[in-house]
């Protein structure tokens, strides 16, 4: 209220400062006093955009502040649920006070170049909840890890996440995931990746054959290799139009094997997890690839391990070979960790939904591919019957 009056107060000063100014210097001049009010408005809302622009940068300020300080407040064990509370309430006003602040200033004319030198970067403008959502909701690695040490069990090492790197292999894991086949569920990434695999195991070049492919699933193909040739996990690539074969070679870099040999998919279906938790606005934390060593010396590694909102939850990742074998050592780790049969998921690469179901009764925990793990992971939290079925 009392900035609603500030303002108002300004508008009016303005316009009668510059107004009267203006009709003083032309006596009798109609044209003249409309000129003067004119000049007044104009400055007048030209300070309140620079004041309201001030004022966002000090919410900005407050609300990274607060951000910060709700960050702390979570990794603290010690902390009260009252405090996280207050902090997240503290945080949500700010957010609200911010986007009402953003839409002001979008709606306030510019006069002046002046004026846009000094706006706000446009980074600083986005305040969508997703954003901040993510921050909050993806917490330290730590938490996991002082989880497990409650149960006596030392992680020895986990796979630490490096941002430049990760970039690269996510976005291939993920493009590579949406098309291992095309709209009408016939093979498209699959087979090239089934060849790429095989030219890593016989340290050979890549020769894929294109002549029975139709245009729409050249085009995907020879997109996916151009975008792994320009990210160097392909060493060399070459598409022969005449021939219809794609030439290549595979980067000569552990990591790059090791991506194609299986751990694209795990990054693929970490991604999907993650962006399911946050769209159900959960907080999580997760540890990727960890060894856990247990108190009697027995050590393992594990794909993902979370924690969801304090509880656990394990997921397993597998491409190919005997999955009956994955099925009794994933049996085992759960039974180890001392997890629930509905927090656990196999997730077994493009294994019938049937036989999932099948699996799913018969071992006592959830046999997935990666269509069905999404939907049965968001029953587990959204209380779809179907989740519940072991």
């Amino acid at each position: 209220m009392q900035s609603w009056v500030a303002d108002g107060l300004v508008v009016g000063l303005a316009t009668a400062v510059l107004g009267g100014g203006v009709s003083m210097v032309l006596p009798g001049n109609s044209g003249a006093s409309l000129l003067g009010s004119s000049l007044g408005a104009i400055t007048s809302s030209t300070i309140l955009a620079k004041r309201q622009r001030q004022a966002l940068a000090e919410l900005e300020s407050q609300f990274q502040d607060a951000q910060a300080l709700l960050l702390a407040a979570q990794a603290e064990a010690s902390v009260t649920q009252t405090d996280i509370s207050t902090t997240s309430a503290l945080l949500e006003q700010l957010e609200a006070d911010q986007v009402d602040q953003v839409q002001k200033v979008s709606s306030e004319p510019d006069f002046s170049i002046q004026q846009q030198d000094e706006a706000i970067p446009d980074t600083a403008l986005v305040t969508g909840k997703t954003t901040h959502s993510i921050r909050l909701q993806h917490q330290s690695e730590e938490i996991i890890i002082n989880w497990l040490s409650t149960k006596g069990i030392k992680v020895e090492d986990y796979r630490l996440s490096d941002p430049s790197v990760d970039e690269i292999f996510n976005k291939h894991a993920i493009f590579l995931g949406d098309n291992l086949k095309d709209a009408n569920c016939q093979p498209l990434l699959a087979p090239l990746l089934k060849q790429i695999k095989w030219s890593i195991s016989q340290n050979r070049g890549v020769q894929y054959h294109l002549k029975n492919s139709t245009q729409v699933q050249i085009r995907v193909l020879t997109q996916f290799c151009r975008d792994l040739r320009d990210d160097t996990l392909l060493s060399s690539y070459y598409y022969s139009k005449n021939e219809k074969i794609i030439h290549a070679a595979v980067q000569d870099r552990k990591d790059i094997r090791s991506f194609f040999n299986g751990e694209w998919f795990e990054r693929f279906v970490c991604h999907k997890i993650y962006e399911l938790l946050q769209n159900l606005r959960l907080s999580y934390s997760c540890l990727l690839n960890p060894i856990i060593k247990f108190p009697n010396g027995d050590s393992f590694e594990l794909d993902l391990l979370f924690l969801v909102e304090g509880k656990p939850l394990l997921v397993e990742c597998k491409t190919g070979g005997d999955f009956s074998a994955h099925l009794k050592q994933f049996s085992d780790h759960r039974k180890r960790l001392s997890i629930s049969s509905e927090r656990a998921f196999l997730v077994l690469l493009d294994l019938e939904d049937s036989q999932t179901e099948r699996l799913s009764q018969f071992w006592k925990f959830k046999v997935v591919n990666q269509n069905n793990l999404v939907s049965l992971i968001q029953g587990l939290y959204c209380g779809d019957p179907q989740s519940s079925r072991a």
